[in-house]
């Protein structure tokens, strides 16, 4: 086996011993397509109770599926990793086509938060999906995939990790970012303000008092479907605080019908809706989809008004904790625990290679995989044959650390 590799990316021979599995034993399988996927659903399921996922909306294959498949030109991918005992991890990946042609681009369902893609024990996550990756690309058909998986709080900082790489192909890179994306709900409202700051505990409480009083506001927790299309439909037609294409609205309404756990809620003045939001409840956690808010209204900041009523709510009925699915805005982050996420990208080839490095910065936000990637540390993941010569560090990418 190669030792020149990243300490603090792949554990311990005795850690892997007691994990049931050791890195030159793994094996990829690919499966492309919802009938192909379909096929493994059992032992998917069976990872998904062993993992303890299965408490994980977010994870529900037919939720994956439907996703995919109202984004429109996007395949589902999935990447099973497998040792000789057992399988090991399962990978929810999206692939882009054009014209209905694959393009061997595949990237995770969420770069925000990585809490929908890696169904794996928790202790490996971040290991198995760097394997995954490095082989889809280096041997299932793909020139670029990336993803990000939530390791938890208290996991190691991988872009710190210090130690020798080795030259491999393809290019494989891991970088440790924090994500805030989840509030945790006291017993009342007022001790989970409590938890925030004094300019985020007056605004929850201002601007609610605000729409109820001057705009004579009510709160309605419990749409039913209908409602809940009529006040989409409104606030698309009136206009919106921050665009969103009514198509994508009707696309993400659509992958959530019939979801267990379902809701709509919304804030309306007697016949104009000010506010909408939809969202799924899997046990204490409640995960919050999108939120829609009307234009026309700044001074009234019918986000944190909407939200506060939504947080009163979720205290009422026992929830313990909000979940803003793939991200929320700077202002509500400040209210968030701070999770950290492992951020792996692969690639392979010149196309991919000028994405990666020239396209990429110009295009996507700074926090995307693909630029996140510039600053990471390349690691070297011994293959099953185990035959990986080593070789001196490559070169690091233009702008990324040395």
């Amino acid at each position: 086996m190669n030792d020149a590799r990243l300490e603090h990316v792949l554990p311990t021979r005795p850690e892997l011993d007691a994990a049931g599995f050791l890195p030159w034993e793994l094996s990829l399988e690919v499966l492309r397509g919802e009938g192909r996927i379909r096929q493994f659903a059992g032992e998917i399921a069976a990872l998904h109770e062993r993992t303890g996922e299965d408490s994980n909306p977010l994870m529900a294959m037919s939720l994956f599926l439907r996703r995919v498949e109202t984004v429109g030109n996007n395949r589902p991918v999935v990447l099973l990793v497998r040792s000789p005992r057992q399988l090991q991890a399962a990978i929810y990946m999206q692939e882009k086509r054009r014209w209905g042609v694959p393009l061997g681009f595949l990237r995770g369902l969420d770069w925000e938060s990585g809490e929908s893609s890696v169904i794996a024990p928790l202790p490996w996550k971040a290991e198995l999906l760097c394997f995954a990756l490095s082989e889809v690309v280096s041997r299932g058909g793909a020139r670029l995939a990336y993803a990000a998986v939530d390791v938890g709080p208290n996991a190691p900082a991988m872009a710190d990790s210090a130690g020798a790489t080795a030259r491999v192909l393809p290019a494989v890179t891991a970088v440790s970012v924090v994500r805030q994306h989840r509030i945790l709900l006291g017993r009342s409202f007022e001790e989970t303000l409590g938890r925030f700051g004094p300019r985020m505990r007056r605004n929850l409480r201002y601007y609610r008092r605000q729409v109820a009083e001057k705009l004579n506001a009510e709160f309605c927790p419990h749409l039913s479907a209908a409602e809940s299309g009529a006040a989409v439909g409104q606030l698309t037609e009136r206009g919106v605080s921050v665009q969103v294409r009514a198509d994508d609205v009707r696309s993400m309404q659509q992958f959530l019908s019939a979801r267990p756990g379902l809701f709509h809620m919304g804030l309306r003045a007697g016949d104009v809706w000010l506010s909408h939001l939809t969202g799924l409840r899997g046990g204490s956690v409640t995960y919050l989809f999108q939120q829609m808010n009307s234009a026309g209204f700044p001074s009234y900041s019918l986000c944190t008004a909407m939200r506060s009523y939504f947080l009163e709510h979720e205290i009422a009925i026992g929830q313990r904790e909000i979940n803003f699915v793939n991200g929320t805005c700077t202002y509500f982050r400040q209210c968030c625990e701070s999770d950290r996420c492992c951020v792996v990208v692969a690639y392979r080839g010149p196309a991919a290679s000028l994405l990666v490095r020239w396209v990429a910065p110009h295009y996507n936000p700074p926090n995307h995989p693909l630029n996140l990637c510039r600053s990471g540390k390349a690691v070297s993941l011994p293959h099953p044959s185990g035959n990986v010569a080593p070789g001196p560090a490559p070169e690091p990418a233009p702008g990324s650390a040395a």
